[in-house]
């Protein structure tokens, strides 16, 4: 019954609503993990932008992977 109600609802199934959840998905983790380095490296220091930017690959990383492993966990 779930499937067949998934299956209609074609919002979900579009290319363009995936990327925009994709999108969403990453800049959330990418608050709640970059605040507490910002916050530990202080602001206006060189490794925090070196933090962030491992963080930013860390987390696209980890929501792309997650979001394969739903989908193959689903089907």
């Amino acid at each position: 019954m779930w499937n067949k109600n998934w299956q209609k609802i074609k919002i979900f199934r579009s290319k363009a609503f995936k990327v925009i959840l994709l999108i969403v998905l990453i800049v959330i983790s990418l608050i709640f993990t970059s605040v507490p380095i910002i916050a530990y490296f202080g602001y206006n220091n060189t490794p925090s932008i070196f933090a962030i930017f491992v963080v930013i690959c860390y987390d696209t990383f980890t929501v792309w992977f997650g979001i394969h492993n739903f989908r193959n966990k689903k089907s």
